[in-house]
């Protein structure tokens, strides 16, 4: 079985380009506006300790992948 090629990442104009006519294009950036809109009103409406405790994380991640990467 040949190896699984890590995904490139697309551009917007990529993406919407395989969407086709303006009416899919709208109703994809419209969910997609609704999908952002969600994700924010529910880091709004998290503790601040959640929010602390998830910021605490991500630092962790990023230092450990800086230091597996060399970068530190």
């Amino acid at each position: 079985m040949p190896p699984i090629r890590p995904r490139t990442p697309r551009s917007c104009v990529e993406i919407l380009s395989q969407l086709g006519d303006k009416p899919r294009w709208d109703d994809y950036l419209a969910r997609l506006a609704a999908a952002a809109a969600e994700e924010t009103e529910a880091a709004i409406e998290a503790p601040a300790a959640d929010r602390a405790t998830v910021e605490a994380l991500e630092a962790k991640e990023i230092a450990d992948l800086r230091r597996r990467l060399g970068l530190d």
